[in-house]
C-alpha cells in the first residue's frame, strides 16, 4: 500500500479565509485535536506575518506532540540580502519547529513584475533559504508557489526553480496550484513529467477557485505525486483549499493509499465538526463523509433492506468516517455513537447501562434545540454527570438583571445584578462590565469567590458566538461557545437560547460550575 505523507495547513493557509479569525488559544484546541490522528505535519503559522503564531510556537516548545510533526512557514530571503540576516528567515529557524515549509516563487512572469527582482537571483533565493535552513538541522518542504502556472508558460524556468530547492537540499517539493485555476488532466500531465525529472519525494498543494482542488490533488497522487496538503473543512483564501475531510477518505477508502492510521479514520467527523466549531463555521449538511446529510437516505424502492444501504448508495459505510446514516439510526445505532463519546471522557462506562437510553434521548433533544457537543466537551460532561447522579451543582441562579448605557459614555457602560442560591445562603453582587456578558461574569465572580475562593484561578479566555437559524431573524436562536483555562486545563462549555445574555449565561454557569465541581473533587481525590 503506497504511502502517502499528509500536511494540514488549516492553522496557517486556512486562517487566510474571510470569516475567520483564530486566536492562540483556538489554534491550541485544534493542535490538540489534530495530533494524534494520524497526520505527518502541522503547519502551525507564518511567525514573520502573524506575531500570535510566536506565542503558539513558544508553547508548543514545551509540549510533545503525539504523532505529528510542527511545521513553521516561511518565504525565501528578500532579493539581494544575506539570507542569515533576513530577520523572516531567521524566525523559521527560532520557531522551534523540526520542520520548515518555504514558498518561493516558480512562476517567471510573478518574478519579473517583482521591483528588483532577477529570475536568476530568485533561484539564488531559494536555493539560499532551503540550505540555510538544512544546515540548522530543519526538515525542509519547498512550496513551488503558482507552479502549473508557471510550468505552463515557461516549463524550462519552473523546473529551474524546482532544481534550485533540490541543490538547497529540500527533503520535499511541493507543486502549488497557487491560483486554483488548473484541470485534473493538466495537473496529471505535468505532475508525471516533473516525477521523471525530480528525485526528491514530490507533493500538490491545491486551492479551489474552479471546485477542482480535491479532484486535482487526486489527480496529482494518481500521477505519483506522495505528499499531500490540505486544510479541514476546506477553508483557504478565496475558494479555499483541498479539503482533507473528503480527500482523505477518497485517497484511503476508495483507491487504497495509506494516508493515515486505518483505526483513526472514523474520528475524521468529530475532528471536523471539532474545528468547525473553533472557527465558527458552519459545515454544509450535504459535504460528502462528514456533513450530517452525507449519508441520508429516504427510504424507497431501490433502497428495500436497510442493510443493502451503503453497497447501493453511500461510496463507503458512514461508521468509517465516524458519521451515522439516517436510515440506518436506529435507537442501537444512536445509543453507540453516544456510548462512544461517554466513553472518551468515563472510559469505564458500561454499554449495558440502563442510563444509556436517557442519556442518548436527551443528547438528541439537545442537539435539536441547537446544541453542538463536539467542542463543549465540559457541557457535554455535566450533561451525562447530572444524569448519572455523580454532579452537585455547587450553586443556583436566582435571577439577572442588566443594565446599559446608550450611548457609551465610559469604559464600562454595563452593570449587572446578580443573585445566586450556593448551599442555604443567597449572595446578591453587583458589578460593571465592558459589556452585558463581561458585566455578568464579574458580579458571579465575586458571588462565588466568598465560598469557593478557587474560582479566581479560572479565567474565559474565548467567546464566540453562532446564529443557529439565522432566517428567523432578530428572533433567532444563538449558540454560545466559551473556552476557559485554570492555567493548566482548558475546557469548553455551550449556551443556547434566543437570548444572546440567556445562552451567554447558560454557558457561563456551566463553565464555572464544572470547574469548581472538578476541583472539588480533585481535592478530595488528593485528602484520600
Amino acid at each position: 500500500m503506497q504511502k502517502i505523507t499528509v500536511l494540514d495547513t488549516t492553522l496557517r493557509d486556512g486562517a487566510q479565509s474571510e470569516d475567520i479569525t483564530y486566536s492562540v488559544e483556538d489554534k491550541a484546541s485544534i493542535i490538540q485535536v489534530l495530533d494524534g490522528f494520524g497526520l505527518d505535519y502541522i503547519e502551525i503559522g507564518h511567525p514573520a506575518a502573524n506575531p500570535k503564531d510566536l506565542v503558539v510556537f513558544e508553547s508548543l516548545r514545551h509540549v510533545r506532540l503525539k504523532t505529528a510533526r510542527a511545521a513553521v512557514f516561511g518565504t525565501t530571503r528578500k532579493a539581494h540580502a544575506a539570507v542569515h540576516s533576513d530577520p523572516q528567515v531567521q524566525m523559521l529557524v527560532q520557531s522551534g519547529a523540526p520542520v520548515a515549509v518555504i514558498s518561493g516563487k516558480s512562476w517567471d512572469t510573478h518574478i519579473l513584475a517583482a521591483k528588483g527582482c532577477t529570475l536568476a537571483e530568485n533561484l539564488a533565493m531559494i536555493r539560499d533559504t532551503v540550505s540555510f535552513c538544512k544546515a540548522r538541522k530543519l526538515e525542509v518542504i519547498f512550496n513551488a508557489q503558482h507552479f502549473f502556472d508557471g510550468a505552463t508558460a515557461n516549463i524550462s524556468y519552473a523546473m529551474s526553480a524546482l532544481q534550485a530547492a533540490v541543490e538547497g537540499g529540500a527533503d520535499i517539493i511541493t507543486l502549488c496550484d497557487t491560483n486554483g485555476n488548473t484541470f485534473p488532466n493538466d495537473i496529471s500531465k505535468i505532475c508525471a513529467q516533473v516525477k521523471l525529472l525530480v528525485e526528491v519525494p514530490l507533493g500538490i498543494h491545491t486551492h479551489n477557485d474552479c471546485g477542482l482542488a480535491v479532484a486535482n490533488a487526486i489527480a496529482a497522487v494518481q500521477a505519483g505525486i506522495t505528499h499531500v496538503q490540505g486544510t479541514f473543512n476546506g477553508t483557504g483564501a478565496r475558494c479555499g483549499n483541498a479539503d482533507l475531510a473528503i480527500l482523505l477518505p477518497n485517497l484511503q477508502l476508495r483507491m487504497g493509499y495509506d494516508c493515515i492510521p486505518a483505526a483513526q479514520l472514523p474520528r475524521i467527523t468529530s475532528v471536523c465538526h471539532h474545528i468547525a466549531e473553533v472557527s465558527n463555521i458552519t459545515i454544509p449538511n450535504r459535504t460528502p463523509y462528514v456533513g450530517s446529510a452525507a449519508f441520508a437516505n429516504k427510504a424507497n424502492a431501490h433502497l428495500e433492506g436497510a442493510e443493502h444501504l451503503t453497497t447501493k448508495v453511500a461510496p463507503v459505510s458512514s461508521d468509517m468516517v465516524g458519521n451515522v446514516s439516517y436510515l440506518l439510526r436506529t435507537e442501537t445505532a444512536g445509543r453507540a455513537l453516544v456510548l462512544g463519546k461517554i466513553r472518551e471522557i468515563f472510559p469505564d462506562f458500561s454499554k449495558d447501562s440502563t442510563q444509556l437510553q436517557y442519556i442518548t434521548q436527551m443528547i438528541k433533544h439537545m442537539e435539536f434545540e441547537g446544541y453542538q457537543f463536539e467542542a463543549a466537551t465540559a457541557s457535554f460532561s455535566l450533561v451525562v454527570q447530572k444524569i448519572l447522579g455523580t454532579y452537585r451543582p455547587l450553586f443556583d441562579l436566582v435571577y439577572y438583571k442588566i443594565m446599559e448605557e446608550q450611548p457609551n459614555i465610559g469604559d464600562k457602560p454595563a452593570n449587572a445584578i446578580l443573585k445566586i442560591r450556593v448551599g442555604h445562603r443567597q449572595e446578591l453582587t453587583a458589578s460593571e462590565g465592558v459589556g452585558p456578558v463581561n458585566a455578568l461574569e464579574n458580579a458571579l465572580r465575586l458571588a462565588l469567590e466568598i465560598s469557593y475562593p478557587a474560582v479566581k484561578k479560572a479565567r474565559l479566555i474565548d467567546y464566540k458566538v453562532r446564529f443557529i437559524d439565522a432566517n428567523s431573524g432578530t428572533s433567532a436562536r444563538v449558540r454560545v461557545l466559551l473556552t476557559a483555562t485554570d492555567g493548566q486545563n482548558v475546557w469548553t462549555t455551550a449556551g443556547v437560547s434566543q437570548d444572546i445574555i440567556e445562552a451567554s449565561w447558560i454557558a457561563m454557569a456551566d463553565s464555572f460550575g464544572y470547574y469548581l465541581f472538578e476541583a472539588e473533587k480533585s481535592a478530595a481525590g488528593g485528602a484520600e
